[in-house]
């Protein structure tokens, strides 16, 4: 069985992928603001996916389907992708480029099969946000951090004329 795995950016934003049984990413989410907003996606790719119709946008005579539904269509590079539309008729995710239209429509039949897997537990916050170090100085320093940062300087820039002298 597959896994969701949702991941935030060092912008932290969050976006989820679901993971095939070989942890291959066979459906990649938009980014959210929030991860509330990612694991919304989720429940409606487990609610949507699996009973999802595919309409070929890239067949002569396209027969019509109602939301939601998998679109296969023909990117600017020549690949096949696909993507799943929600019943509002928002995308709720998109596939990696295919070399054939038989290897995206076996991705489809890989989401549909994982569309019920479980999340995987992440962190709430990237590591690179969390270790950030933010100054918000709203007043100024004191006059004695001025001058304990001014002694500072000169103690080091007096240490580092001594090495250049010899």
């Amino acid at each position: 069985m597959g896994k969701y795995v949702i991941k935030v950016t060092a912008s932290g934003k969050y976006h989820f992928n679901l993971l095939a049984g070989n942890g291959e990413p066979i459906l990649s989410s938009q980014m959210y603001a929030a991860r509330k907003g990612a694991v919304k996606g989720i429940r409606s790719v487990m609610k949507n996916a699996p009973e999802a119709p595919v309409v070929d946008l890239t067949a002569k005579n396209v027969v019509p389907a109602k939301n939601p539904k998998f679109e296969i269509y023909e990117g600017k590079d020549g690949k096949c992708y696909f993507r799943l539309i929600a019943a509002n008729a928002k995308a709720i995710g998109r596939s990696e480029g295919y070399n054939t239209m038989a290897a995206c429509k076996n991705g489809i039949k890989s989401v549909k099969k994982n569309a019920e897997s479980e999340i995987e537990k992440t962190a709430k916050k990237p590591a690179k946000y969390s270790q950030r170090l933010i100054i918000k100085q709203e007043k100024p320093l004191p006059i004695q951090g001025v001058v304990f940062i001014t002694i500072l300087l000169s103690v080091i820039m007096q240490g580092s004329l001594r090495s250049d002298l010899r």
